[in-house]
C-alpha cells in the first residue's frame, strides 16, 4: 500500500514536471517573439533619427544662410578685396 502510494506521487511528479518543461518552452518562444519585435522597433526608430539628422545636415549645408553658401560669399569678398 504504501509502495503504491509512493508510486503514485512519482507519477504525478513526473506528469508535473513534463507540465512545466513544456510550459517553459512555451514561456521561451514567446519571449523570443517579443525580443524580435523589439528589435524591429528600434530599428525602425535609429533609421528615423538617422534621417532627420541627415535633412537637418543638409540643410544646414545647402540652405540660403549655408555653410556653403557663405563659404562662396567670403571667397567672392576675398577676390573683390585682393583686386
Amino acid at each position: 500500500m504504501i509502495k503504491k502510494g509512493l508510486e503514485n506521487q512519482r507519477k504525478n511528479l513526473q506528469q508535473l514536471e513534463l507540465k512545466n518543461e513544456k510550459t517553459l518552452r512555451i514561456s521561451k518562444n514567446k519571449i523570443l517573439e517579443r525580443a524580435k519585435g523589439i528589435t524591429l522597433i528600434a530599428l525602425i526608430i535609429t533609421i528615423i533619427v538617422l534621417l532627420i539628422l541627415a535633412g537637418v545636415s543638409i540643410a544646414t549645408l545647402t540652405g540660403e544662410n549655408g555653410i556653403l553658401t557663405r563659404a562662396n560669399d567670403s571667397k567672392k569678398q576675398t577676390e573683390i578685396a585682393s583686386v
